[in-house]
């Protein structure tokens, strides 16, 4: 699968960037002009998502085959990872089956598993309705979503940038919301179970650095309570999306594993 791919250039070090569920790459747009001064920044919209194409069914196995891939295409020289929730997840299952890379930080790629029980099917009908999975329309009632969508929201732009990618044309000539329905709930599903094989015995295994960054809103402290104390764990007073909130801090946690 060709997946979409954008190499932001840079000096210094290769630094491959992984977006969560429902984002792409647009989610960098602001942390990836504090990188570059340090970093050669490549980044990707997963399969199922952004400019991507989307599969007949979601694959651990080939998300994590996909960071392999890409560091492949863009010749990366024993990249950094940084992966926000589902790509976090990600990047510290690529880091556990191949010692390629030269260290990780995940955010809040802390699996739902770990520490609560299992959403129901109802909960997971409710997180689509919420996304707007299915959503259809032309060019002139997208923008008009998303400014209802931004509206008093603290980092409206990047909403707004972020959604939009997350639209393609269709058959009929409108614009279609991704992940398309099919495919969108069942890579929560997966991220959020033991489904997707993250435990803290694989995170462990990794022999590069780890840096794991939480938000007290999305992870609760018995959620990471039996990772092994190599795996430096950190918390930000933050929402899920801790690179909006903390590109700053974020940026320097990245720097510290150059």
């Amino acid at each position: 699968m060709e997946l979409s791919v954008r190499d932001y250039g840079g000096d210094g070090p290769d630094l491959l960037l992984l977006h969560g569920g429902a984002d792409n790459i647009e989610t960098w747009r602001e942390l990836v002009p504090r990188l570059q001064p340090r970093f050669r920044v490549a980044a990707y919209d997963a399969r199922g998502h952004g400019r991507s194409p989307t599969p007949e069914q979601a694959s651990v196995a080939q998300l994590v085959d996909d960071v392999f891939a890409v560091a492949d295409h863009l010749e990366l020289e024993r990249p950094l990872l940084l992966g926000h929730s589902m790509g976090g997840i990600n990047a510290l299952l690529a880091a556990a089956e191949q010692d390629r890379f030269a260290g990780v930080v995940a955010l809040d790629a802390v699996p739902r598993w770990w520490s609560r029980p299992n959403l129901s099917d109802t909960e997971f009908e409710e997180i689509g309705r919420l996304r707007g999975v299915g959503w259809a329309g032309s060019a002139e009632e997208l923008e008009r979503e998303l400014a209802r969508l931004g509206e008093g929201r603290q980092h409206a732009d990047l909403i707004a940038a972020v959604f939009r990618r997350n639209h393609v044309l269709d058959g009929d000539g409108l614009l279609r919301r991704k992940p398309l329905a099919h495919y969108a709930l069942r890579p929560a599903q997966i991220y959020q179970g033991p489904e997707s094989g993250l435990t803290a015995e694989r995170i462990a295994s990794i022999r590069a650095p780890v840096i794991l960054v939480c938000s007290d809103t999305w992870v609760s402290p018995e959620a990471v309570s039996h990772l092994a104390p190599t795996i430096r764990l950190e918390w930000l007073g933050s929402r899920h999306h801790i690179h909006w909130d903390h590109p700053d801090e974020v940026a320097a946690r990245i720097m510290e594993l150059a």
